[in-house]
């Protein structure tokens, strides 16, 4: 299918209920750039400075003028086969920096070094997150298809990974991470496949190009020190194909070749090691240790020999795969290029090049930490432009037929129009869009009209360009989930989560019908009103019409679910609402805090007419209520049996009775 018709707009607002924002399209009021070229110091051996290293470059074209002309001609737009073997007479050889490489074979292991590297400024890399507990070293996982329980679908979207959202529009894969599990889901339908296997957060993800095989890198336990796994799964049948183990810590960064040959990997700072690993048997080929910390790589797609890192220290790098005739000796070599003065410092400290893309007509983007944007020239490895495009860093970007897409850590989405091939070479902001959150995976079609766009917030776009509309097609909580509950005939779901939002679900269809967002305030837990609390409730209609809420800073809010806003405030407690319910009969709130105090506060007025200070200061951490019929007819009796925590570490279990009568308390 077309990227239109993998993407229907029709199918897509009746999948997810949330209206469109606007972008803010306004290309004629955009401030003027300011756009340097960049002319190295340099003879014509320094041209193609990696062709001089080892005499052949495939596909290597007319490197003998000085500078580059700006066009190519029409012969040059022609594909050719790949091959290592098709020689170029020798130029005078240069020095490089020396180069660590280590071998490998299938027959035994590799052991990392120690960490050397000075952990980066930029967002863009992957930092691990502890875990506060960890899995039981004798759990025990049932053989495939005898599971007694099976995870059905998943809501939201992890944004804490770095490049963890894959889409090919020529197929309509798509593919995303919520912590351990990969999502494969038709954006049509919402039907998931879910890849479970990792035990630690997925940091990054990777497509083969005929869309086959899907890695993906996750540590195998808690912290920086444990063993990174990453998975290859078949996307057809959804199981794991391989599963290979190297990188002590994260894996930032990893792609495969063009012709899907070899897969590269990167680790973090605490490791710094590159490794090459062949497909064919899924075996490390080649390690080389990094002398700085890496945050992307990226194969060039016009060979598929060679490859860019871009990094800390204000580091592109180019490399190039060498093999011998039988393809059994596998070699790395470098070339670091002539770096202009004001892309290597800013404000005395070197910058950190986060992202990179390349364009057509062999140009390449590069990105910094600090909004820099630089054009690259592949075939000389020299830059050509570059301009500040963000006062702030940008950790995204996509480029093809002269459109380039950038996505920074203020949430702000922007296209551009580049032309290198005139003089002087021009750029313009054609169109851009504010998101939620900071920007680490971006993902366009072949016109750059459509795409795919994460946010760190915990939502996916999907950015049209042409209706200058942005839709959320994944929407999730972006911290730790504190609460979630069933309305009381499952017609609704409700979560809250710790960055203070409150998402009301369909039970059906998963699909989200409402977000309350509080700034600033933690959602620590949430119930829902009982369909008998109001009066139009009926049988033919059991949703709930209330729920309470409560929050870090001691409130407690009703919100009605028909309108979406808060109806009533409540101030029951000093410090923060452990756990919250309602009396069976709807007009009683019960909160309890983390002082210890258990407050019962009329559901319509707030006010608090009753304090229970039984659990001496211990924290509530769980409560319900039951309704008991008692003998009198003017009163009802209801019990409330609350957990703490008390003082000793022990859980213990409290019992108290509030009479409540029908015209007063």
């Amino acid at each position: 299918p077309s990227p239109t018709s993998s993407l229907p707009p029709s199918q897509l607002n009746s999948f997810m209920s949330v209206s469109p924002r606007k972008g803010v399209p306004n290309p004629a009021t955009y401030e003027p750039l300011e756009v340097h070229q960049f002319t190295p110091k340099a003879t014509a051996k320094d041209i193609g400075v990696l062709l001089e290293l080892h005499g052949t470059r495939p596909q290597q074209k007319n490197t003998e003028q000085a500078e580059w002309s700006g066009k190519k001609g029409e012969e040059e737009e022609e594909e050719k086969p790949l091959r290592s073997d098709d020689k170029q007479p020798a130029r005078e050889a240069i020095c490089v920096e020396p180069l660590v490489v280590l071998q490998s074979s299938p027959s035994h292991t590799l052991t990392p070094p120690s960490p050397t590297l000075p952990p980066p400024l930029a967002q863009k890399h992957f930092d691990v997150r502890h875990p506060r507990s960890l899995p039981s070293e004798h759990l025990f996982v049932a053989p495939p298809s005898q599971e007694g329980m099976k995870l059905g679908k998943v809501l939201g979207f992890g944004g804490r990974g770095r490049g963890n959202v894959v889409w090919q529009p020529a197929t309509g894969l798509f593919a995303y991470t919520n912590g351990g599990t990969v999502i494969v889901e038709d954006l049509s339908t919402g039907q998931q496949k879910l890849l479970i296997g990792h035990v630690g957060e997925v940091s990054t993800l990777t497509l083969q190009h005929d869309a086959c095989l899907l890695a993906s890198a996750g540590l195998s336990g808690g912290g920086v020190a444990s063993m990174c796994e990453i998975r290859v799964w078949k996307t057809s049948s959804a199981r794991c194909y391989k599963v290979l183990s190297y990188h002590v810590g994260a894996v930032v960064s990893m792609a495969y070749s063009r012709d899907d040959r070899f897969l590269v990997t990167v680790g973090s700072y605490h490791e710094g090691l590159l490794a090459l690993w062949s497909t064919h048997t899924y075996t490390v080929v080649c390690v080389s240790a990094l002398t700085h910390t890496v945050l992307e790589v990226m194969w060039d797609p016009s060979t598929a020999y060679e490859f860019v890192t871009v990094g800390t220290e204000a580091s592109v790098s180019f490399w190039l795969v060498e093999e011998d005739q039988t393809h059994s000796r596998v070699q790395l070599k470098l070339h670091k290029p002539d770096m202009p003065a004001a892309l290597k410092k800013h404000n005395d400290r070197y910058e950190e090049f986060t992202s990179l893309c390349f364009g057509d007509k062999s140009t390449l983007f590069v990105v910094s930490n600090t909004g820099m944007v630089s054009v690259w020239d592949t075939r000389e490895n020299r830059c050509l432009i570059y301009w500040r495009a963000e006062p702030n860093e940008i950790g995204a970007m996509c480029s093809n037929r002269g459109r380039l897409v950038t996505g920074s850590v203020r949430g702000f989405l922007q296209l551009w129009q580049v032309d290198c091939s005139c003089s002087p070479p021009t750029v313009t902001m054609v169109n851009s869009m504010q998101l939620d959150g900071a920007i680490f995976s971006a993902v366009f079609d072949s016109k750059m009209e459509l795409g795919v766009v994460s946010s760190t917030s915990g939502c996916i776009w999907y950015i049209n360009w042409n209706d200058k509309t942005s839709v959320k097609i994944v929407k999730g909580h972006s911290d730790k989930v504190t609460g979630a509950t069933f309305s009381e005939h499952s017609s609704l779901l409700a979560t809250c989560g710790h960055e203070g939002a409150l998402n009301l679900w369909k039970s059906d269809a998963l699909e989200q019908t409402i977000l309350i967002q509080v700034p600033r305030k933690a959602c620590t837990c949430v119930a829902f009103a009982p369909s008998c609390a109001s009066s139009s409730s009926s049988e033919q209609d059991p949703s709930p019409l209330l729920c309470a809420v409560g929050y870090s800073d001691g409130t407690a809010r009703v919100c009605s679910i028909a309108s979406g806003k808060v109806v009533t405030k409540l101030q029951p407690h000093q410090s923060s609402v452990r756990t919250i319910a309602y009396s069976p009969d709807g007009h009683v709130i019960f909160s309890g805090c983390a002082d210890g105090l258990v407050a019962v506060s009329n559901a319509s007025t707030g006010m608090v007419v009753r304090v229970i200070s039984d659990h001496q200061g211990a924290p509530i951490t769980d409560l319900h209520t039951t309704r008991r019929i008692p003998k009198v007819p003017s009163a009802s009796l209801i019990n409330l049996l609350s957990r703490v925590t008390s003082h000793s570490g022990k859980n213990e279990f409290r019992v108290s009775r509030v009479t409540s009568h029908s015209d007063s308390w």
